[in-house]
């Protein structure tokens, strides 16, 4: 059986949950960043494949989200902060060697992270990380017009009132989704539980719309900070992702030390839609790494 620990560190005022899956062993231990932004870590927790085979992982709820409640302060939730908390997460853990996994936002507060160049990160995984909000508004509004014309108007429509709270509106949702975000009919209880638990956070950074960032983080470009990321990196996208081509060539033309790879028939879950072969890739750059750094 799978050893888990559990645990919670105080910061700002609160307790930041964390789940630690698996022993230490002479594998790095992997850190993740879930996204939302605002979801709990839950939808990530296909990668304990990873602590089954000897390598610990490390995930946490970013304060205000899942088993890290805060009180209300739209005004609070800024970048700054999920970096400071991350920073007190690798000291409280004491984690001296490691290697980063953010997903979706989670992979916007990688850079973030990265770019601080925190002593003992290893590698960095961007895992359908938007970079440029604009360009990932714009990507996605070019996703909306290759929609069939019925769920098409209808999104468009709900988009231009605001009127979102319609079945014809969250119907044609379905579908974009389905398309872009999960193409598994039936989405596992780990990812639903995970998404279900969106609020404050979400509203705030994201926004009303699930098709384009309107929130706080809708001018963010971090792509003068990628060339600060000093380790190397693995980015990786679904075929059908928002994570788009263009966005992925975003990330690998300015990282000095990246490579890319697009999962088949995937969206922007990939490492949940193609779990064996998602870890499998995952494990073999980790290894790959590792081998090639200078550790003792």
């Amino acid at each position: 059986m799978l050893k888990i620990i559990e645990g919670f560190m105080p910061f700002g005022g609160s307790q930041t949950y964390y789940r630690i899956a698996g022993d230490k062993t002479d594998r790095l231990p992997l850190l993740t960043f879930h996204g939302g932004p605002g979801a709990s870590h839950s939808y990530l927790l296909s990668l304990d494949d990873l602590a089954g085979r000897g390598r610990q992982v490390i995930y946490y709820d970013q304060t205000g989200c899942g088993k890290s409640p805060a009180p209300s302060d739209p005004g609070r939730w800024t970048p700054e902060l999920f970096v400071e908390e991350a920073q007190a997460l690798q000291k409280h853990l004491r984690l001296d060697e490691f290697h980063l996994l953010g997903q979706s936002w989670g992979g916007m507060l990688a850079i973030y992270f990265a770019h601080t160049r925190p002593k003992g990160l290893t590698s960095v995984t961007l895992a359908s990380s938007p970079v440029s909000i604009p360009q990932w508004n714009e990507e996605s509004a070019r996703l909306l017009s290759e929609m069939p014309e019925g769920p098409r108007a209808a999104l468009e429509h709900g988009e231009a009132t605001g009127e979102r709270d319609t079945q014809e509106y969250r119907d044609a949702l379905d579908q974009f989704y389905l398309r872009h975000l999960c193409r598994m009919e039936t989405m596992p209880d780990y990812v639903l539980a995970s998404f279900a638990q969106m609020g404050e956070v979400y509203h705030t950074l994201q926004g009303d719309s699930e098709l384009r960032l309107t929130g706080t983080l809708k001018d963010v470009d971090l792509t003068p900070l990628l060339a600060g990321i000093g380790v190397p990196a693995l980015i990786t996208a679904g075929q059908y992702d928002q994570c788009t081509g263009a966005v992925v060539k975003t990330l690998l033309d300015h990282i000095p030390d990246a490579r890319a790879v697009v999962f088949k028939d995937s969206g922007h879950l990939a490492h949940v839609e193609k779990r064996e072969a998602y870890n499998r890739t995952l494990e073999a750059f980790l290894e790959e790494v590792e081998a090639k750094s200078t550790r003792p």
